[in-house]
């Protein structure tokens, strides 16, 4: 994009774009583990609900069943060695079985340890619609920012743009109309600073113009008195001294003149010498 505007609204929408992946890969990241923390709450409720009813009706048999996606296991304790961090001691967490990654609930009942398994949330469907939801309301979001952000880049460009257009009129010799000195505190002393600076060319190309009438008008004077006495002369009507005293003097007007002109022209480059 070559254009201000187009720049301003890329610049802002990849910024945009940045803070909403970061929202939402922290909110996936937020929810999953808030939806572990629920599971193995409810995974602990279930592994106290057998447990208790083991120590109710004892029961010495090992069992290995799965129903609605929790892994029962019942062994001897030291089967649970590589799975939990006491065999000893009833504990809840994450572990590693048969490769994957689960929640688990582990139990004490008589002569015997109690595991239950769930996968985790990043290997189950229980925070897809959590994190489906939070897609959709990033997607919106998305598309307000991106609406915002052309409307902005909008703003900061027009004034650019009203300078641009009176910059390309005043190159061409017009007269632009002032810029209104509004908006932002930096585009306002944008227009400001040009509206001075068109100001002030005006007034340079006034006194451009009437020093150029001036010195025009300086130099008509010697010139015509030149020529009236050389054609005078010319025609027998001044006596020849008397026109080349004329002459004299008005050239010498003249030179003046043009020395004044050069010394100017030499002030404005900083060339010129003061001699005493």
């Amino acid at each position: 994009m070559k254009t201000l505007r187009g720049r301003l609204f890329a610049a802002t929408l990849a910024a945009l774009a940045l803070t909403l992946t970061l929202t939402i890969a922290i909110g996936a990241v937020l929810i999953r583990q808030q939806v572990d923390r629920a599971q193995v709450s409810v995974l602990a409720g279930q592994a106290d609900g057998i447990a208790l009813s083991r120590e109710r009706s004892v029961n010495y048999k090992n069992s290995d069943s799965v129903s609605g996606g929790v892994r029962t296991i019942v062994d001897e304790r030291s089967a649970f060695a590589i799975y939990v961090p006491d065999v000893n001691r009833a504990s809840n967490g994450e572990t590693t079985y048969q490769g994957r990654r689960y929640l688990f609930s582990y139990r004490l009942i008589p002569a015997r340890g109690l595991l239950l398994l769930r996968l985790a949330s990043s290997r189950s469907a229980a925070w897809h619609p959590l994190v489906r939801d939070l897609l959709l309301a990033a997607l919106a979001g998305a598309g307000l920012a991106a609406v915002l952000s052309f409307v902005v880049a909008r703003s900061i460009v027009r004034p650019v743009r009203r300078v641009a257009d009176a910059s390309h009129a005043l190159a061409l010799g017009e007269t632009p109309t002032p810029l209104p000195e509004s908006g932002a505190r930096e585009l306002a002393s944008l227009a400001q600073a040009f509206n001075e600076m068109a100001e002030q060319l005006a007034a340079s190309r006034e006194s451009e113009q009437n020093f150029l009438l001036s010195v025009s008008h300086e130099l008509k004077t010697p010139l015509t008195a030149i020529r009236g006495y050389a054609e005078g002369l010319a025609e027998g009507a001044f006596g020849s001294e008397e026109a080349a005293q004329t002459i004299l003097v008005e050239g010498r007007r003249l030179e003046r003149l043009v020395r004044d002109l050069l010394d100017l022209a030499r002030m404005n480059r900083r060339e010129f010498s003061v001699e005493r």
